[in-house]
């Protein structure tokens, strides 16, 4: 399997996770398929494109979940951290879901 589909769907498993404990969440991940979308129509998006996309988006949320390393994700955390976003794992943020969050109120 390619790995950058791999990442598409741990993404996308974790989005499902992070939903069922009550969470209302944003996964950058799903750009992957507008990326294959315009490219299918010869629409090259740059790279950096995409990495200042996922930037505006970090700036509008609560936290920032981080699955693992590449250089894409860390840029993004260290620009969260910088913004005083916590940059979370996914088990704190299930661990720690607030019973406001929970999907029967608690």
């Amino acid at each position: 399997m390619n790995v950058r589909i791999k990442h598409v769907e741990n993404a996308m498993d974790a989005a499902g996770e992070l939903m069922r404990a009550g969470y209302t969440i944003i996964c950058p991940h799903l750009t992957h398929f507008l990326d294959l979308h315009l490219l299918e129509r010869g629409i090259e998006i740059p790279y950096d494109k995409w990495l200042d996309m996922d930037i505006e988006i970090i700036k509008k949320c609560d936290a920032v979940i981080k699955l693992g390393s590449s250089p894409g994700a860390d840029k993004e955390c260290v620009i969260a951290k910088k913004l005083g976003i916590p940059v979370l794992s996914l088990a704190f943020a299930l661990r720690s879901a607030p019973k406001t969050l929970q999907p029967n109120g608690g």
